[in-house]
């Protein structure tokens, strides 16, 4: 395969991820809240259904602190191949990365403490998915300023990936 084709290749399948993606979450949408919180109830009702979720919380946490560190860092810049760069590509592309996975990391501690949170206060009743979760991060002091960094952050991960579809070792 060619390189033109390896990076349109690239950029088009995260295209038909999301495609994909918003289907799913679309289809989704004819579940109920009284169907979601039965269901947030029945995990968190067994008998370490608490602890699970917290369990589940404290991991993704811990992954998100894993990859803002790597991304920090400059673990990824090992991966690319930086002598085909020049000065101001490479150093723009190694701060679009460091942006980038710190957000991304942030993003997942983000969910992890909310996993967390869910499993301490242990209220199905409450239960309103990812936006009702996302509306709340938005009432809290500092939240909206939190939600439009992750948004920005996640969005300069994405011109650093296109960076690295050009100039990743392959």
């Amino acid at each position: 395969m060619k390189l033109r084709q390896k990076v349109i290749f690239f950029a088009i399948t995260p295209l038909i991820v999301v495609l994909c993606a918003l289907a799913l979450f679309v289809r989704h949408q004819a579940i109920t809240l009284a169907q979601q919180q039965k269901a947030t109830a029945g995990l968190l009702g067994w008998p370490a259904g608490p602890w699970l979720v917290g369990l589940v919380g404290v991991i993704v946490t811990a992954v998100g602190l894993v990859v803002a560190a790597y991304g920090i860092r400059k673990e990824f810049e090992k991966r690319l191949k930086r002598s085909q760069m020049r000065r101001r590509t490479r150093s723009a592309l190694v701060l679009a990365g460091q942006i980038g996975y710190a957000v991304k990391g942030l993003a997942y501690a983000i969910v992890g403490v909310l996993l967390v949170v869910a499993a301490v206060a242990y209220d199905p009743g409450r239960s309103t998915g990812l936006d009702g979760a996302l509306r709340t991060l938005a009432t809290r002091p500092f939240g909206e300023l939190l939600l439009l960094t992750v948004a920005l952050g996640l969005a300069v991960f994405g011109v650093y990936c296109f960076g690295q579809a050009r100039y990743r070792k392959v």
